[in-house]
This record gives structure tokens, C-alpha cells and sequence, in this order.
């Protein structure tokens, strides 16, 4: 039996491809099954045994909703009507899009359930999620990204691609002058990929701990 630990959740969205992740608590290889409808029709897979699973879908079509699964060359973890996303729009295009703003959010307060609520409530899926930092308190650890974080939006993480930024509190609550803040062995850098090579548009930074994208206009 392979059991979800985290996610799944969508990363680095172009207009032409999307990187899913997704946590086990059993290593495994890993594999995605995509299309345009839930008969799916094409697949990506990984021979890499891990528990921390990530694989890139590529030769998208812009702008175009796709559903997907997640899994094993064995076995289908996680995968319906309610595993989708959709690219990125084409660079320039002066089309509408909507975009979630969070940030200070992971602490499972009554204000987080309102905010969360407040949105699915709005009527309107978001295109993308951004997060502004301090995403998970106290101090970023795994257990704390699971519960406060992952686990409270597992639907919508599903399906809205989420562009991470790091706060103080993802550093340990250390403080960016401290020196182990220098570094990146905290475990959001670990959970998220990140465009640092501007596989997203703009410039690339060579750091996990700033990147740019372009989205639409």
C-alpha cells in the first residue's frame, strides 16, 4: 500500500509545462498519467526510487486544461475530476487571469480557515497561487509544512500552481543576518521547484531563494 504524505502539488507552470510533486511514505518510482479528459492518454515516469517525486510534463498546449494522476508504475496513487491545471497563457496575451495572494498563512487559526473559505467562496479559480513568505510557522520544519500547510488545502493545491517565497519563519524563525540563514538546508527548499533557471521567462537567478516568471502580460 503507497499512501500520500504530501501533496500532490504543481510547480513552475509555463505556457507549455508544469513540473507535479508529491510525497510517499514508501519509495518508489514514479509516474503521471495526463490529458485533456479523464481518459488521460498519455504518460511520464521515473525510474528514480525515492520518496519525494517530481515529474516535468512538457509539449503542452497553452492555456489548456489538463487532468492527471499521480503514482507508480504499479499503482495509481491519487487521480480524478479533481486533479487538474491549467498552462500557463502565452506570453503577452492581454487575456484575463486571477491570482491568490497569501502570506503569514500556515497556522491553523480561524483566520486561515476564513481566508481559505473566503476564497472558495469568490466563485473564481485562481490561474496561480503566490505565496509572500512566513508560510508555515514556527520555524518551516517538515511537520509543520505538512499540517499548517499541506494539509489544509489539499484540493486546491491539486490544482493551482503555486509560485513559494521563503520568510524569516521558513528559515527557522533564524532571521535572515543569522548565518545558517545564508544557506538553504531548511526544508522549503527542499519541498518546492522553483524556476531559477527562467524556465519560466524573465532572468535567471541561480538561487532558490529568488526567481522571476512571466504570466500572461
Amino acid at each position: 500500500t503507497i499512501n500520500l504524505v504530501r501533496g500532490p502539488y504543481l510547480q513552475v507552470l509555463t505556457p507549455n509545462s508544469v513540473n507535479i510533486r508529491w510525497a510517499s511514505d514508501i519509495s518508489t518510482n514514479s509516474k503521471v498519467y495526463y490529458g485533456t479528459d479523464l481518459s488521460y492518454g498519455s504518460a511520464v515516469d521515473s525510474a528514480t526510487i525515492t520518496t519525494e517525486h517530481e515529474i516535468k510534463l512538457t509539449g503542452l498546449l497553452p492555456n489548456t486544461k489538463y487532468y492527471y494522476t499521480v503514482g507508480s508504475s504499479l499503482k495509481n496513487i491519487q487521480g480524478d475530476d479533481k486533479n487538474y491545471f491549467t498552462t500557463s497563457l502565452t506570453t503577452g496575451s492581454n487575456a484575463s487571469f486571477t491570482v491568490w495572494a497569501t502570506g503569514d498563512f500556515g497556522k491553523i487559526t480561524t483566520g486561515q480557515a476564513g481566508v481559505k473559505s473566503a476564497y472558495l467562496n469568490y466563485g473564481k479559480r485562481a490561474n496561480f497561487w503566490i505565496w509572500l513568505g512566513d508560510n508555515a510557522y514556527e520555524s518551516g520544519t517538515t511537520a509543520e509544512y505538512n499540517s499548517t500547510v499541506f494539509n489544509q488545502y489539499p484540493d486546491i493545491f491539486k490544482k493551482t500552481p503555486v509560485y513559494p517565497a521563503p520568510g524569516n519563519h521558513d528559515y527557522a524563525n533564524a532571521g535572515y543576518l543569522s548565518v545558517s540563514a545564508l544557506g538553504t538546508n531548511f526544508p522549503y527548499f527542499n519541498f518546492f521547484t522553483v524556476p531559477t533557471q527562467a524556465q519560466a521567462g524573465g532572468v535567471a537567478s541561480n538561487s532558490k531563494k529568488y526567481y522571476s516568471y512571466d504570466f500572461g502580460n
